[in-house]
């Protein structure tokens, strides 16, 4: 009998040990899948070096690893350069080990995929994916310029995401004045929009000063 339950806790060991080898390799997989291989760190298959990262950047995924609230999105600013799009793929990749879902794409992938779902009518799915995920991520906000529809969408979208305690992460080059230039011109909803921001994020600034 003790031979017998000896075989069967071995078993059970070997299979528990697969069963978790797998779970990583999808974990690796659906990771690889999300991150763009820039931002991915060497273990994961990707290019980013965190200790090369800027000191100040360093300090900005220390600070990020707080004790931040969960419903607090993160709005990182910098020049080009500054390391912003990975200190937010390593917080995000914190999150994704929680087993939250992320939605990322750069400001110009969000112009984009927004006339594609106007164009073929399908916004109402493509706005509640966005507005449902755990995190959205737009990197280089401004970077592309908006309709005012797109802006509009943009905007009800943070609104939305508030409302219902889901973060919004971005990240920009550019000062509130020289992002509304770039975003959209004469639109009155950008006053409101980056207000609802500021309120409901945490804002990281990075520069080259200490690289």
């Amino acid at each position: 009998g003790c031979i017998e339950r000896r075989d069967i806790d071995e078993r059970n060991a070997k299979d528990a040990e697969a069963s978790r080898l797998r779970n990583a390799a999808m974990s690796a997989e659906r990771w690889s899948e999300l991150c763009p291989r820039s931002y991915r760190t060497k273990s994961e298959g990707g290019l980013t070096e965190v200790e090369r990262l800027s000191e100040m950047a360093r300090a900005a995924l220390i600070r990020l690893a707080g004790a931040f609230s969960e419903e607090k999105g993160v709005l990182i600013r910098g020049e080009a350069g500054t390391g912003k799009t990975r200190v937010m793929w390593r917080l995000l990749r914190k999150r994704f080990e929680k087993g939250q879902t992320i939605q990322a794409m750069t400001s110009g992938e969000f112009e984009r995929n927004f006339r594609e779902a106007s164009g073929g009518h399908s916004i109402k799915p493509w706005f509640d994916a966005l507005a449902g995920c755990d995190c959205l991520f737009i990197d280089d906000l401004g970077k592309s310029r908006w309709s005012d529809n797109c802006l509009a969408s943009f905007f009800d979208l943070v609104e939305a995401r508030v409302a219902a305690g889901r973060p919004v992460f971005l990240t920009t080059n550019y000062t509130r004045e020289t992002l509304e230039q770039k975003l959209s011109v004469g639109s009155d909803l950008f006053g409101p929009l980056i207000r609802r921001i500021v309120e409901n994020c945490e804002l990281i600034l990075l520069s080259k000063g200490n690289q």
